[in-house]
């Protein structure tokens, strides 16, 4: 993608598959605006307020502290938690 190197997995590295979640704990007026895309794929995957799409965040300042999210860990806390509801 001509980006450089990225510590987020990426499934796509277009905005569409929201794998690369990350959470913004600091620093979120240093990152680029969300884009239209990030803005839907967020919505799709119900993407919490607060967390950006690695692959379309980019860095325009320092100061950014983040959280790298594993969708696939987190599907499966999802899942274990509704089995054990019911």
């Amino acid at each position: 993608s001509g980006r450089g190197a990225s510590p987020v997995m990426t499934g796509c590295a277009e905005g569409d598959c929201g794998t690369c979640r990350v959470e913004i704990l600091s620093g979120a007026d240093s990152l680029s605006a969300e884009g239209e895309v990030e803005r839907q794929t967020r919505r799709a995957y119900k993407i919490p307020a607060g967390w950006r799409l690695g692959c379309q965040a980019r860095l325009v300042g320092a100061g950014v502290s983040m959280r790298v999210i594993d969708p696939f860990a987190e599907a499966e806390a999802e899942a274990n938690d509704e089995s054990t509801a019911g």
